[in-house]
């Protein structure tokens, strides 16, 4: 039932399938994570753990700083900016050279930092738009599908990573979600979306 409303919802269909294709890429990227550091900033267990940390961290004062300051009137503008912002640490740090590891982590902070407020505005959206009595159903297929696809993701993730190199993936996850925030820009009804549902849940 929770996949049928959706599925009447095209705006909601696009959003989803934004979110699995960033999902889709980001998780093995994190995976693979522990391989960047050893092989190409030839770190070990202690520069793994300062770029896990630093976008740790990034999510803890993230979550804080979207809480003190609510984002923009827009929640989808808030997700979608985020994103973008996100997306450009990502990119960052899939591109620091090798003897710059503290810009590296820098990056990761900033990739963290967006990311929590680009999701938590993102399921605030879906909380507003979604009537109060499938918001169970959907927010629970929303998650589900989410974690569905990081196997796919690692299993695509491996060979690509094995030809072009783990910093490649990186590149397609932070481009993905940088191509995912711009379409949330540019298609009509995505950024502003509870503003046209909201009436819908109450």
């Amino acid at each position: 039932e929770g996949f049928t409303w959706i599925w009447s919802k095209k705006p909601l269909v696009m959003i989803m399938g934004i979110s699995l294709m960033i999902n889709l890429v980001t998780n093995p990227a994190f995976t693979l994570l522990p391989l960047l550091i050893t092989t190409y900033f030839k770190g070990g267990a202690i520069e793994l753990a300062w770029v896990q940390s630093a976008n740790g961290l990034g999510l803890i004062l993230g979550g804080i700083a979207l809480g003190i300051w609510g984002g923009f009137k827009s929640k989808g503008r808030t997700a979608f900016s985020a994103l973008f912002v996100a997306s450009l640490g990502l990119l960052g740090f899939s591109q620091t050279p090798a003897d710059m590891f503290l810009v590296g982590i820098g990056f990761v902070f900033v990739f963290g930092f967006m990311n929590a407020i680009g999701n938590s505005s993102f399921f605030s959206v879906l909380q507003t738009v979604i009537p109060h009595e499938m918001q169970g159903r959907v927010l629970t297929l929303v998650m589900a599908t989410s974690i569905a696809v990081s196997p796919i993701g690692l299993v695509i993730a491996g060979p690509v990573a094995e030809l072009f190199g783990i910093r490649f993936w990186f590149v397609i996850a932070g481009a993905t979600i940088l191509i995912g925030s711009l379409m949330g820009f540019m298609v009509p009804g995505l950024k502003d979306l509870e503003k046209a549902w909201g009436s819908e849940t109450e």
